[in-house]
């Protein structure tokens, strides 16, 4: 049997050698940020805005082809958000009709911009029957972006319908998924915070189980909603919301839980809308889950603080 001081010798080198690695564990390191351009908003751009997002690609409800709505830099868009709402069926039309795929791809790549810079896929409001030829459509613009040497390519994605789309299925045709979390609150709901750190934890944790932190990108607004007396919501940015509660005279107030800003108006109106602190804590939230690639969407009329986050390029 080992001498009593020889196992305390033991036991003592053990806690110093977790203790030296506990103090040389690596920091996390600044996350990687995409500005995103937001279809939400570019259907009601602020004059004198201005944004280092990235360009975007609207896919015409009528003409079924891509249409450059603007340009930008990195990361770009190529939506199915047209007018107020998103169009399913413009999608369905386009996968459903394999003979124009390769050129209609080659249209949404020669839009997309030159090498240097990405390509997101944001067509929400498919259905699980959809799944298949939408799978098809997203390998055929994968392809045509990639022989544009556009990287990444992924697909935006809503937060908790893992049977429309299923990450570890739709990696095998994009290099990224991004997990869009900034819909816990919106129009159609009671006023509240947009997202919460437990509901991204959640969210993120369900997809990296079956896909690895790397291959994801969490999704924030920039921007927030108000809610009128009547429960009805519209868009507001950060600019918009300061200067009205500048005419009201009346002052934002942390909620602790989610770190958002809120305010009530005399009118009955509320407001939920992030800062460059709230857009920390969800960061944090992020990363937590390994997840550090991080798409911010609706930088212009965003708080200023927000281009001084600390980033990874």
């Amino acid at each position: 049997m080992m001498p009593r001081t020889g196992m305390i010798a033991i036991v003592s080198m053990a806690a110093a050698l977790s203790a030296c690695g506990r103090l040389s564990s690596p920091p996390i390191p600044a996350p990687r940020l995409w500005h995103l351009a937001s279809p939400m908003l570019a259907s009601h751009p602020r004059p004198g805005d201005s944004s280092e997002s990235g360009g975007l690609i609207v896919l015409d409800s009528t003409t079924f082809r891509p249409v450059l709505a603007s340009r930008g830099r990195g990361m770009a868009t190529f939506t199915s958000y047209q007018g107020t709402r998103y169009h399913p069926d413009a999608v369905r039309a386009i996968a459903e009709e394999p003979a124009v795929l390769d050129s209609f791809s080659r249209i949404a790549a020669v839009n997309a911009g030159s090498a240097g810079g990405g390509l997101l896929l944001d067509f929400q409001e498919l259905s699980p029957s959809d799944l298949p030829r939408f799978v098809e459509l997203v390998r055929a613009i994968g392809t045509a972006a990639r022989a544009r040497s556009l990287s990444p390519f992924g697909i935006i994605v809503p937060a908790g319908d893992t049977l429309s789309y299923p990450a570890a299925l739709l990696a095998r045709v994009a290099d990224v998924i991004v997990v869009r979390l900034g819909t816990e609150h919106r129009p159609g709901t009671a006023p509240g915070p947009l997202t919460t750190p437990d509901f991204i934890r959640r969210q993120l944790g369900s997809r990296v189980i079956g896909l690895g932190a790397t291959r994801l990108a969490a999704e924030f607004p920039l921007y927030g909603y108000i809610w009128s007396r009547g429960g009805s919501a519209r868009i507001i940015t950060y600019a918009e919301a300061n200067e009205l509660i500048l005419r009201e005279g009346g002052s934002f107030r942390r909620d602790p839980a989610s770190q958002f800003i809120t305010a009530e108006g005399r009118d009955g109106w509320t407001i939920w809308l992030p800062d460059a602190r709230t857009i920390q804590s969800l960061i944090t939230a992020a990363q937590s889950r390994g997840v550090n690639t991080i798409a911010l969407t609706g930088m212009p009329g965003s708080d200023p603080a927000v281009a001084g986050l600390p980033v990874r390029r």
